[in-house]
C-alpha cells in the first residue's frame, strides 16, 4: 500500500510540475524607456481552461478619469498579439484605461473602462489587466494577485 501510495505522490507531482502559465512572458519587450506598459489577458475560472493574451484591444492613456461624455484621451495603443502594449509618458499622474470602440453603430464611441490612477515615475512602470467580472482588474505588474485599488 505504501508504495502505490508513493506512486500516485510521484505521479501528482510529475503532474503538477507540467503546470506552467499559459500567459507568454513579455518582460523584456517593451522597447519604451519612459512610460506604461503591460500585458492584458483573457482570464477563465473554469476547469481545464488557460488564460490567454488579449490581442487587439486598445487601452488608452488619460489626464484624469473619464466622465460619461469624455471622447478625448493623451495617448491610445492596441495591445498586439501577446497583450502587450507600451504608453510613452512623461512622470507624473495618468489614467489608463481598458478600452471599448463601438463602430456598430452610427456614433462611433470609445468607451473606457476599468481604469486606473496611477503615477509615472521616472523610467517605465508595469500595469496588467486580467478579465474577469465587472470587466477585469488591472494589476501592479506581473501579480495577479494584487488588484490595484
Amino acid at each position: 500500500m505504501y508504495g502505490r501510495m508513493k506512486a500516485h505522490l510521484l505521479f501528482v507531482a510529475a503532474v503538477l510540475a507540467g503546470c506552467t502559465d499559459s500567459l507568454p512572458d513579455i518582460e523584456g519587450e517593451q522597447t519604451i524607456t519612459q512610460g506604461i506598459y503591460g500585458q492584458l489577458a483573457n482570464g477563465c475560472d473554469t476547469t481545464g481552461c488557460e488564460e490567454t493574451p488579449a490581442a487587439g484591444i486598445p487601452v488608452f492613456l488619460m489626464s484624469s478619469l473619464p466622465t460619461s461624455d469624455t471622447q478625448t484621451f493623451d495617448d491610445a495603443v492596441v495591445s498586439n498579439a501577446r497583450g502587450l502594449f507600451e504608453l510613452s509618458a512623461e512622470p507624473g499622474t495618468r489614467v489608463l484605461c481598458r478600452g471599448y470602440y463601438n463602430d456598430y453603430s452610427t456614433e462611433q464611441r470609445y468607451y473606457f473602462g476599468p481604469c486606473i490612477e496611477l503615477e509615472v515615475p521616472v523610467g517605465t512602470t508595469r500595469r496588467d489587466w486580467f478579465s474577469g467580472p465587472g470587466g477585469g482588474q488591472w494589476y501592479p505588474g506581473e501579480n495577479f494577485d494584487v488588484p490595484v485599488p
